[in-house]
């Protein structure tokens, strides 16, 4: 049976984590994690600028 690796998300608390792809899908749903600060990577400025308002109103984008 293959082992399940799971994400510890207390591990991760006051951490700086980057996503790449963090605009969408599994790399947005990563960011959301609550206590962690991210950074997102992305190809289309667009849905990061998305993925900024929803995460946090200090979000932005560079």
């Amino acid at each position: 049976m293959a082992q399940q690796n799971k994400v510890d998300h207390e591990s991760l608390r006051d951490q700086v984590v980057v996503i790449t792809g963090g605009s969408s899908g599994i790399g947005l749903a990563m960011a959301i994690a609550k206590g962690v600060s991210v950074v997102l990577l992305g190809r289309a400025l667009e849905r990061l600028e998305q993925a900024c308002q929803e995460l946090d109103s200090t979000a932005s984008t560079v």
